[in-house]
């Protein structure tokens, strides 16, 4: 699906696209599927399986290990949070992620660390629909556990998008640690991996957002 952009999804969720318009262009994509055909991570079985894919990606290319990333949609977002989570154990440099990008995601492969405190300090991009088949509420939670890990300032009173208008609402956290922001987009919608505003003729803005969210580590 995310390959061959069927099921509603763009190829890669449109981010080779948003590539070819980098300074920077040479990314390597990935898209496995999770034991069992979902990311359940029982036992932490799909945290091991991406370690291992990740040893072998680098075994066999040339890998800017400081510029690796974990995209994902729905399951496949709940996957890059356990990723981040994981990516602090400190226990294997294999698995490591300069940033993650959960659209639409939630906590159900778990988050395990070594201290289970929650996710130490990684760059987070997050999305979520406020009409969603996942807990809006939960999706904040995880957004705040990075704000609290990367050292942002909270904002009491956040804006948040208007039922209805079809838009959606982007903030950008400040204060945050060097180099772990945190940018959160919410948006008057459901569950999907290609919102888009009311009136925009079926474009999407979530893969220049999350393009433009990786991008910024490339230097």
């Amino acid at each position: 699906m995310v390959r061959d952009g069927v099921g509603g999804y763009l190829p890669w969720y449109g981010l080779p696209t948003q590539e070819k318009l980098a300074e920077n262009p040479g990314a390597i994509y990935v898209a496995p599927d999770g034991l069992d055909r979902g990311w359940a991570n029982r036992g932490g079985e799909d945290t091991a399986f991406i370690t291992e894919i990740a040893r072998d990606l680098k075994n066999a290319y040339c890998v800017d290990e400081d510029l690796v990333f974990s995209v994902g949609f729905s399951y496949g977002a709940s996957m890059s949070y356990a990723l981040a989570c994981a990516s602090s154990l400190g226990t294997d440099e294999v698995l490591k992620f300069r940033a993650v990008a959960v659209q639409s995601g939630g906590n159900m492969s778990g988050c395990v660390t070594g201290d289970g405190l929650g996710p130490r300090p990684v760059a987070l991009y997050g999305q979520h629909g406020v009409d969603g088949d996942l807990n809006l509420g939960m999706a904040r939670r995880i957004r705040d556990q990075f704000v609290e890990a990367n050292g942002c300032r909270k904002v009491e009173g956040e804006e948040e998008v208007v039922l209805g208008t079809g838009g959606h609402v982007k903030r950008v956290y400040q204060g945050c640690r060097e180099d772990l922001p945190v940018t959160w987009v919410e948006y008057d919608g459901g569950h999907t991996p290609r919102p888009m505003d009311k009136g925009t003729n079926g474009g999407t803005w979530a893969a220049e957002e999350t393009w433009g969210f990786l991008n910024q580590f490339y230097r």
